[in-house]
């Protein structure tokens, strides 16, 4: 589907080529015009196949890389920078990781990064949001907690540090969203191993401090699973799970 938001109209997507199928991912990114979608839950496996879909055409192909590929997994970090499609952790169905990859785009071929610094703990579904050279990584699950640690990692060098804290920190979530505006960071939602929630934070950059926000309004209900997106000066969100069925509505 895609959504026009100039004139607030959805529209069903016809396409041709090998769809990916069914699956759960939240990992897609946009290079030159094309999205790329790697591996995912399809309900009985986790996949670690790598798909593209054109947005000029609307035809999906199957990306054949260069020598292997990671590990299937869901719920990882996905970013481009430069010419890569670079990965971090996810769930493989079996082992919680934080290992990372990168997919290079002009040769075709994965490899393994060797990060330093201070690399998160293995995790699944964070929520996170890149910004200039910076892949920002906040909270996820790790099989037994839910967590609400900051990272960051600087994309050009690949050194990961841990963010300190200050103010109102969300509390320990996954299956949440996040998107960046004007030099911040804002997280919604998500899921705490109890309850589905549908508190606001804002992370400022510039004071390094966190403050939850007192929203007026229709505000959505407490989900997971969410996704969101900044148009202009505003979020979106789509969507999501509220414990109980799968929502489609739009704020």
């Amino acid at each position: 589907y895609e959504f026009n938001f100039d004139t607030k109209v959805w529209r069903r997507v016809e396409y041709t080529g090998p769809s990916p199928g069914v699956r759960e991912n939240n990992g897609v990114v946009e290079y030159k015009g094309c999205l790329y979608l790697f591996g995912g839950y399809n309900g009985s496996q986790w996949l670690n196949d790598f798909h593209e879909f054109n947005l000029d055409t609307s035809v999906w192909r199957m990306v054949e890389p260069n020598g292997p590929a990671p590990a299937s997994r869901f719920g990882y970090v996905s970013v481009v920078q430069g010419s890569c499609f670079v990965l971090f952790g996810g769930y493989d169905g079996t082992t919680w990781l934080n290992d990372m990859h990168e997919f290079n785009f002009e040769n075709m071929s994965w490899a393994p990064v060797s990060a330093t610094g201070q690399i998160p703990s293995i995790r699944s579904c964070p929520s996170w949001c890149k910004e200039a050279d910076s892949v920002f990584v906040f909270g996820g699950y790790d099989g037994v907690q839910r967590m609400n640690d900051f990272f960051e990692c600087n994309l050009a060098t690949y050194t990961w540090r841990q963010i300190p804290c200050a103010g109102t920190v969300p509390s320990p979530r996954y299956f949440h969203a996040c998107a960046m505006y004007s030099n911040c960071m804002y997280t919604f939602g998500g899921y705490n191993g109890t309850e589905r929630l549908n508190d606001m934070y804002e992370y400022s950059a510039e004071t390094q401090r966190w403050t939850q926000f007192q929203p007026t309004g229709d505000v959505p209900s407490g989900r997971s699973s969410l996704v969101s997106q900044v148009y202009n000066n505003s979020l979106f969100i789509f969507g999501g799970y509220n414990g109980q069925v799968v929502l489609n509505d739009f704020y």
